[in-house]
């Protein structure tokens, strides 16, 4: 099972959110962002919804609802590829709060299929070890009583079930290695080889060897059961030294189903890192959702980011003096705009990427502040600029704005490039762009209003004292009256809402747009950088 995609409204952290966008070739869903932005919200919506749709929903408005003092009604409705819906399928959950400190069971009970299994809330404790200690040992016995080979030694089934497990911890812990499973016992656990101690308790494991077995060890028991399930892990890395992290989150990759999907939250530059590598690896299999600088009081629609410009960003914002060789981009440009805020929050980057990621994904754009702080090299810049040329080509876009031929010519020189158009809403709200809106929409008989309304709000602009060019400040009209013409919904309340969600779509590479884009700007980058 594949999600296609959510919406979520009035839940938690958010009032109006859809992922949508993930392909049905993605095996791992990357959420990424700070403390408190609501990736484990969406998770905690898709347990939500399958226990809704099972009837076995837990009532809690205070934690469920976004608004106590509103409650509006929640909505949940996610969709699958293949046609499959969520309520039909497995859903399974492991919450940040994974702790099973002792594993001593004193009676083995009959198994339980994952579908019997009700998902708190992922603020509570997940024990699962015993659990899976419980399961394994029921399907041994099993084995021995109904299975087929009956020319097999006890010590050879046994070996056959614990293998897989004894060589994805060696692959985490050179030095760990299972030895065996003891039930019917006085202390009935998994005992361990470690140095020169041939029986060593689970209890005596560290923090973090409990946490990587105990991942581990879920997805091999119940492998089979997990063919075709979404599985959900909060926080991978949770107890685990930073260089086992890609060790642990490769070996899960590989563990699971294909059929399946896992989606993970993480702060962690070894995941993140790892999963790059992995994409590399395996195409389309791995997509980041960034939940960084979101405003999720607004009706948000989030889509798969770029890796490159996700792993680079998180890997700066973490530690700017330690950029690696394998994390940075070929070509870094940095354009004008912001990474504070929320309004036009890496606004500029996050338009040209989404241009050109899939034809030029050698270069990543960053907001590198002002066009002042890009052209006068500010002391930050220079700071940032002097750790990224160490790995990275790295190159200034500025606005057109009002400098002259002789300006853009002297910029140049200094490898600086400067847009054809006075700014970015120069491009999102060409002739072209609105009449392919109106095409798509299938109202061909208002293409004159439409393109009526640009030069109206655009002589309004200039009427107040704005340059003739300047579609930014005209971009505020534009779109309130293009949404009452066209009767457009839930679109976005910004002009760079509506920019992202409307506009951007239709820039693709067949549009004159497009091809000028590429010629005034993607060409004379790569001419700089050697191309």
């Amino acid at each position: 099972m594949k999600v296609k995609n959510i919406h979520i409204q009035n839940f938690k952290r958010f009032t109006d959110l859809t992922i949508e966008g993930i392909p049905e070739t993605a095996k791992m869903v990357v959420l990424v962002g700070p403390n408190g932005c609501g990736k484990t919200s969406v998770f905690e919506a898709f347990n939500y919804q399958y226990n809704v749709g099972r009837e076995k929903e837990e009532s809690d408005y205070i934690y469920y609802n976004k608004d106590i003092l509103s409650l509006s009604n929640i909505s949940i409705k996610s969709e699958c590829h293949f046609g499959e819906e969520i309520e039909e399928t497995v859903l399974c959950f492991r919450s940040a709060f994974r702790n099973d400190p002792d594993v001593n069971i004193d009676k083995i009970e009959a198994d339980h299929h994952l579908t019997d299994v009700i998902y708190k809330k992922l603020i509570h404790n997940d024990q699962r070890v015993a659990i899976n200690y419980k399961r394994l040992i029921v399907e041994i016995i099993d084995e021995v009583l109904w299975g087929k080979d009956d020319l097999k030694t006890i010590k050879e089934l046994r070996n056959e079930y614990t293998f897989q497990i004894k060589r994805s911890m060696q692959r985490i812990f050179d030095g760990l290695i299972l030895k065996s499973i003891v039930p019917f016992s006085e202390a009935n656990s998994f005992y361990f080889a470690k140095g020169n101690v041939e029986h060593y308790h689970y209890k005596n494991l560290s923090s973090g060897e409990k946490a990587v077995f105990d991942l581990l060890l879920d997805i091999i028991v119940n492998v089979r059961d997990y063919k075709y399930t979404v599985l959900f892990i909060d926080e991978p890395e949770a107890h685990i030294h930073t260089k086992l992290q890609g060790k642990l989150i490769e070996e899960i990759y590989n563990l699971f189903p294909d059929e399946g999907q896992l989606w993970i939250t993480t702060h962690s530059l070894g995941i993140m890192t790892k999963a790059k590598e992995l994409s590399i690896k395996y195409p389309g299999s791995v997509v980041f959702l960034d939940f960084d600088g979101v405003d999720f009081d607004q009706p948000v629609t989030l889509t798969p980011s770029p890796i490159n410009q996700v792993v680079c960003q998180k890997f700066l914002s973490v530690a700017l003096d330690g950029l690696e060789e394998k994390l940075a981009p070929e070509i870094i440009v940095l354009c004008e705009g912001s990474l504070e805020g929320k309004k036009r929050f890496n606004f500029d980057a996050d338009i040209y990427t989404k241009i050109f990621q899939e034809n030029y994904s050698n270069i990543t754009f960053i907001s590198g502040g002002s066009s002042n702080d890009l052209v006068q090299e500010t002391k930050e810049f220079k700071m940032l600029s002097s750790v990224l040329d160490q790995k990275s080509k790295v190159i200034r876009l500025v606005d057109r704005d009002d400098h002259s031929d002789d300006d853009v010519i002297d910029l140049k020189e200094k490898e600086i490039f400067v847009i054809s158009r006075r700014n970015i809403e120069g491009y999102l709200f060409d002739d072209e762009l609105i009449q392919k809106l109106v095409i798509q929409e299938n109202k061909q008989a208002l293409l004159d209003q439409a393109l009526a309304i640009k030069q109206i709000a655009l002589q309004n602009s200039i009427d107040r004292g704005n340059p003739k060019d300047d579609l930014k400040k005209a971009s505020g009209e534009i779109v309130t009256e293009l949404k009452k013409l066209l009767v457009l919904t839930r679109c976005g309340n910004t002009p760079e809402a509506f920019a992202k969600n409307v506009i951007l779509p239709l820039i693709t590479p067949e549009t004159e747009v497009y091809k000028e884009m590429e010629r005034e700007i993607i060409q004379p980058i790569l001419k700089a950088s050697g191309h």
